[in-house]
């Protein structure tokens, strides 16, 4: 067999590892970028099936107009000059500043209240709103209330906001003419108290990964008897002059039992009994505007045994 030239079997050589580098950098190189781009290509057709199957338009350009349109209706409205994130900061403002007044003359300061309020401060006006609803008739007993002296928290600010709002909410309930049922205390047959108790606070948080809440819900329960009348204007009261006491669960239990002689009709025919009870759960909030060592951690969930009927 003949021998092939020395040049001819360099050639080949030179183009056998050509050809090695070549199917080397497809392989190592191009097929992943291939794969990539062919993944890519799949999830942008994907996403294009779902943009098709909602209201938003694939026009990028309409897409701008829309953001732009949305922008502006954030940060400004063109009838009223303030834009919904304004808005919403006045709105939340109005919701948490109820007890605004009494912490500034107090205390001078909302992180100045969350720092110093102290254990002594809140039994010192524990027992003045004792003594304050016992002058209303109203006896106040610290296990249907769910604070007492003994009470201990790690902080001791959110007492005094559980405090602040039980009594706004007693003397929103006495303004409308209502009045606060009582209950016997377990094991007494002659003792009875106030069907009033402070539930446990519920946290806001602005995102998953925040660990501090922007706002805090203190809710209060409270089982009230009156008339319809007087229920309505309890509901006005309590978003009257500076107060922001919202109704958050609202339940008319039955009528009064030995009413007497049997409702007439109205005009529209409807048998009517105007004294009602009613079981009502009020909140007042807070917003702490304190730095993340200040501000409390409060559980995102909580599981509290509500009163009965709510």
């Amino acid at each position: 067999m003949r021998k092939w030239p020395e040049k001819h079997r360099m050639l080949l050589i030179i183009c056998l590892i050509l050809a090695l580098t070549c199917g080397l950098y497809v392989y190592f190189i191009l097929k992943p970028v291939w794969q990539e781009h062919s993944q890519a290509q799949d999830e942008l057709s994907g996403l294009n099936n779902k943009l098709k199957q909602t209201v938003w338009p694939s026009d990028p350009d309409r897409l701008d107009a829309l953001l732009a349109e949305y922008r502006k209706r954030l940060d400004k409205d063109n009838g009223t000059g303030k834009g919904q994130i304004e808005d919403t900061k006045k709105q939340l403002e109005l919701a948490s500043n109820m007890f605004e007044e009494m912490i500034v003359r107090e205390y001078g300061s909302k992180a100045d209240f969350i720092a110093k309020a102290s254990q002594t401060e809140y039994k010192d006006q524990f027992d003045k709103l004792d003594t304050y609803l016992q002058g209303k008739g109203i006896s106040l007993d610290p296990a249907i209330f769910g604070l007492n002296e003994l009470s201990s928290e790690e902080e001791n600010y959110p007492m005094l906001l559980k405090l602040w709002t039980a009594k706004a909410v007693v003397d929103c309930v006495l303004a409308s003419g209502m009045r606060i049922t009582n209950a016997r205390l377990p094991g007494s047959k002659v003792r009875t108290s106030a069907q009033l108790k402070v539930l446990n606070a519920k946290a806001y948080y602005l995102d998953d990964k925040a660990e501090q809440p922007y706002l805090i819900e203190y809710p209060v329960f409270v089982e009230v008897m009156g008339s319809t009348r007087q229920l309505a204007a309890l509901a006005d009261i309590l978003f009257a002059d500076g107060t922001f006491l919202p109704l958050t669960q609202l339940e008319i239990v039955s009528n009064l039992p030995g009413g007497g002689k049997q409702p007439k009709p109205n005009k529209g025919e409807y048998l009517v009994r105007d004294n009602i009870i009613a079981r009502i759960v009020c909140s007042s909030f807070f917003m702490p505007e304190s730095s993340p060592q200040e501000a409390p951690v409060i559980e995102r969930a909580i599981s509290t045994p509500k009163p009965p009927g709510i």
